[in-house]
């Protein structure tokens, strides 16, 4: 498929392909047609059923339990990124509140020790002053009292918001990381019950009998090479000797009484086949 894949638009594979991903297989106007008998199906394979056609019988219907691709990729992946991305922001939010913070604490540090400096130059340094003068220094300096401690009680209420948002912001980020580690355990989990067991289906000889069965194509050859295929799979143990007899009796009996005779003095014939199942 990777040599001559650019000039195929139809590939079809028998009793390979049904359990590794072809997608990376996939060319343009391609389509790939899977028949083989292992299972469980690879889940890339099922959600490419546009280009991917798997084969399978209607009796296995029941047994594939096959999770829907939002369960395992549109769900996931895409709120997963939107998750990190809003933690993305989230963390450049708290960062710049925090450096926002620094830089008040800084500026309140650097305006208490200049205020101190011009304190202790002022008693270092004694000016003569009327009394005129005297009082409104004393109002002026009463003013800047106000003005400093209120803008000390605003500061100090930013920083406390500050603090609080970047807390709330943690909160946020620990509280999506939960939950995004919530649904990739739900995600590995049905992934894991969808690929613990591995398992065979009846011959893909047997599928193709009935295939050709649908579209009145049957023939002797074509059924004895169903007997073949799933003679073959019990010998091998790949199937139960209770899932063989299943087979012969649901699948196989209505081309075993085609062509078969009923009577054993029924004149022998190249369309005729002679089976007994002990």
């Amino acid at each position: 498929m990777a040599e001559h894949g650019e000039l195929a638009r139809s590939v079809i594979l028998f009793n390979c392909g049904a359990t590794k991903s072809l997608a990376r297989f996939l060319r343009p106007n391609m389509t790939i047609y899977v028949i083989d008998s292992r299972r469980p199906f690879d889940l890339d394979n099922v959600y490419f059923d546009d280009n991917i056609r798997l084969f399978a019988s209607h009796t296995e219907k029941g047994k594939f339990h096959i999770p829907t691709i939002e369960e395992i990729e549109i769900t996931d992946s895409s709120y997963s990124g939107s998750s990190e991305s809003d933690d993305d922001l989230d963390e450049v939010e708290a960062e710049s509140v925090e450096e926002e913070m620094d830089e008040e604490i800084d500026r309140a540090t650097s305006g208490e020790s200049s205020d101190e400096d011009c304190y202790h130059a002022e008693e270092e340094v004694e000016i003569p002053r009327s009394s005129d003068t005297e009082l409104e220094t004393a109002a002026a300096a009463e003013h800047i009292a106000g003005s400093t401690e209120q803008s000390g009680t605003e500061g100090s209420s930013g920083r406390r918001k500050r603090v609080h948002d970047v807390t709330d912001s943690i909160e946020r980020r620990e509280i999506k990381r939960q939950k995004r580690m919530e649904r990739r355990k739900r995600r590995a989990d049905i992934l894991w019950n969808y690929y613990e067991n591995t398992w065979y289906a009846g011959s893909s000889a047997v599928l193709m009998l009935e295939i050709a069965h649908s579209i009145g194509r049957t023939n002797v050859e074509m059924m004895w090479s169903a007997v073949i295929g799933l003679s073959s799979q019990l010998a091998e143990y790949l199937i139960s000797h209770s899932f063989y007899t299943a087979t012969c009796f649901d699948r196989l009996r209505p081309f075993i009484r085609k062509f078969i005779p009923e009577s054993t003095d029924a004149t022998r014939g190249d369309d005729m086949l002679r089976l007994s199942i002990d």
